[in-house]
């Protein structure tokens, strides 16, 4: 029920106008190996956005592309 209710579906952001599922589905992972994978991804790559950008901008960094690629999933 979690997971139906926070997940990326087209129809429930446009109809229902559920925007906050734009954000959470990015937080949700389809099996162990898919969050295994983007947290060994963040461990490699977290380091050096935050030296590059600061823990703010680090921050503004991974929300704006949570945002901005379930956006751009959403208009395709």
């Amino acid at each position: 029920d979690f997971f139906q209710k926070y997940m990326f579906q087209v129809g429930a952001i446009q109809q229902r106008k559920e925007y906050v599922r734009l954000l959470t589905a990015g937080f949700l992972h389809g099996d162990m190996m898919h969050l295994l994978f983007n947290m060994m991804t963040l461990w490699f790559f977290g380091p050096l956005v935050i030296e590059y950008f600061g823990n703010l901008g680090f921050l503004l960094v991974y929300i704006g592309s949570l945002l901005l690629g379930n956006l751009f999933s959403l208009f395709i």
